[in-house]
């Protein structure tokens, strides 16, 4: 490469790898490995990230995600897995009827029994399941109707999940 053309790859290098030509050359062959290195990582980083996203989804509806694709294959639904994931966030209705459709394809896909999380407190002496704090105050206002009734049946809820959860347990 000329002289150029490096120091133009080299903008925004620190020290003297932006302006002196022999460790700017250095440093630019080492960036495009690194960069020649980390597009093939990010494709296999985003399939990850979509495997974890639609295993949570099925396993929401009992089934584990191998025996999900495997239903899915057998029916001959050939979604992607990218697409999968975003029907998985965004269309839950749509991925549990995707999840039905599997299940009735593979007769391998039973109810998987996740266990339910405790919460422990140190300073109480009773487990309860983990309560997911929502904040309801974000976008109305304080004096709202809509955020007292909502708070109260929140309140209610979680009031009636503890007292079932200690009657069962207890």
């Amino acid at each position: 490469m000329n002289k150029d053309k490096i120091f133009k790859l080299a903008k925004g290098f620190r020290g003297r790898a932006k302006n002196c030509i022999r460790i700017a050359r250095e440093r630019v062959e080492k960036a495009l490995q690194y960069s020649y290195r980390d597009r093939r990582t990010k494709k296999r980083d985003m399939r990850s990230l979509w495997i974890q996203r639609i295993n949570a989804g099925t396993r929401v509806h009992g089934v584990n995600y191998g025996n999900f694709m495997h239903g899915l294959n057998k029916e001959n639904i050939q979604l992607n897995r990218k697409v999968l994931s975003e029907i998985s966030m965004h269309e839950p209705y749509s991925f549990k009827s995707l999840v039905d459709i599997s299940r009735n394809a593979f007769p391998g896909n039973k109810n998987v029994v996740v266990p339910p999380r405790k919460y422990t407190s140190n300073d109480d002496k009773f487990c309860m399941p983990m309560i997911h704090t929502y904040s309801l105050s974000t976008s109305l206002p304080h004096d709202s109707p809509l955020l007292f009734f909502l708070s109260l049946a929140l309140k209610s809820v979680l009031l009636y999940e503890s007292t079932l959860w200690n009657f069962c347990c207890h």
